[in-house]
């Protein structure tokens, strides 16, 4: 029986893949892993998969940074754009309140030219019809100048010449009227209204007197008070055909003294205003004038200084034309 086994045996060796040369899967298993070694293992994997972990935070770190870069870029761009258009706007809205500036003012110098334009022709009329030759020719002079070539102007020089030669016969009537005194000396030459006294302490009265020198003619106007008592007269109360005028003046403007009699008297050169004063007086039913200061004298302008202040308008405007 054990004969039997052993032959057994032996013939199973003998057809066994190894035995018989070839390789079969006789290859030795490999040898199990030690501890130590699966620990390692799991440590290098643990590490790859941290390596890993860290590389895709990384990336999704850097792509966030790149997102928030780019959204950043395009609050700027777009705060950019709405500046620019902010400020197109804002320089269109100022262009256009410059430009409608501009037109009103335009419109408003417009409007100012034209009633200059109705003032100026009104005035020349009513000075035309009232015959005060001397501001038709200084009102024409006017409108000419500021509006040269228009309808207006040539109707002004029209007046203006028609003016000049009233002038020029009234003129040299009146100045056979006037008392004219010559500075041989100075080259002066004075006119006088022969209702004006020689002196100031004579009587009161009102009377304006020309003075000339080469090619300067100016007018002046003189209020006298001659009393005997003071009134230290600064303000002048002028009623013409009751249109009241006040006029105030410094002491140091007004001139006094006294013999037997006191005088005070003002002696200036009138404004524009006062020229046309004196005209409404000459012309006037009735015209009072008040010395007033401390105390207070009215004096009626008479006849014959109405008269005088006439000529002396008139010749004034003989002179300068």
């Amino acid at each position: 029986m054990k004969r039997v086994i052993t032959i057994l045996l032996a013939a199973m060796l003998i057809l066994s893949p190894a035995a018989c040369g070839g390789k079969g899967n006789d290859e030795p298993p490999p040898p199990a892993q030690t501890s130590e070694q699966s620990a390692a293992d799991q440590r290098a994997e643990q590490e790859a998969n941290e390596r890993a972990e860290q590389e895709r935070a990384e990336q999704e770190r850097i792509a966030a940074e790149r997102a928030e870069q780019e959204r950043l870029a395009a609050e700027e761009a777009e705060r950019a754009e709405q500046e620019r258009l902010a400020a197109e706007a804002a320089e269109r809205a100022e262009q256009e309140r410059l430009e409608a500036e501009e037109a009103e003012r335009a419109e408003q110098e417009r409007l100012a030219r034209e009633q200059l334009m109705a003032d100026l022709s009104n005035r020349l009329q009513e000075e035309y019809e009232a015959e005060n030759w001397g501001s038709v020719v200084s009102t024409a002079a006017e409108i000419i100048t500021e509006f040269p070539g228009s309808e207006e102007a040539q109707i002004a020089e029209e007046y203006a010449e028609e003016a000049a030669e009233a002038i020029t016969a009234a003129g040299e009537a009146a100045l056979a009227r006037l008392d004219i005194e010559y500075d041989r000396v100075e080259g002066y030459t004075w006119y006088y209204p022969r209702s004006m006294p020689d002196y100031a302490d004579i009587r009161t009265y009102v009377a304006p007197y020309i003075g000339q020198q080469g090619n300067d003619t100016w007018l002046r106007l003189v209020f006298d008070y001659t009393g005997r008592d003071w009134i230290f007269f600064t303000n002048l109360i002028i009623n013409v055909d009751g249109d009241v005028t006040r006029k105030s003046f410094n002491r140091s403007d007004i001139h006094r003294d006294n013999n037997t009699r006191v005088w005070e008297y003002l002696d200036y050169e009138p404004s524009v205003s006062d020229v046309r004063l004196l005209a409404a007086i000459a012309a006037s039913d009735e015209t009072i004038v008040r010395f007033d200061g401390t105390y207070q004298y009215d004096h009626t302008v008479t006849a014959a200084e109405k008269a005088g202040i006439t000529d002396i308008l008139t010749v004034y405007d003989y002179l300068r034309n």
